[in-house]
């Protein structure tokens, strides 16, 4: 081999090497976790159950309470009222930092 030859030999081997440390390097780095939104106003907030819930659900996860009948009282279904805790009054949903949460009074 010609000087010339190994010349650009090492700088393709060089290239090659440097070109899979940096490849490995970008896979191993880790992505950053990006936390879904479920929320922009109370209004996108619900009981996640039909009767009594305690806690509370994206508006597109809502369940399917058509027809379900629920015992009288603070158990009974209301798309924005959840049952009644140890206060004995209902609890509600509010957006809070982008998360569906429930509140009790």
């Amino acid at each position: 081999m010609k000087k010339g030859q190994v010349a650009i030999f090492i700088l393709v081997s060089l290239f090659f090497v440097g070109a899979i440390i940096l490849f490995v390097w970008l896979k191993s780095v880790e992505q950053p976790i990006v936390e879904e939104k479920e929320c922009s106003i109370d209004a996108d907030c619900v009981p996640n159950e039909c009767c009594d819930a305690d806690l509370c659900a994206p508006l597109d996860e809502a369940p399917e309470c058509s027809g379900v009948i629920c015992a009288p009282g603070c158990g009974s279904f209301d798309e924005k009222f959840l049952g009644c805790k140890n206060s004995g009054e209902a609890g509600s949903c509010k957006c809070i930092n982008q998360k569906c949460a429930p509140i009790w009074p």
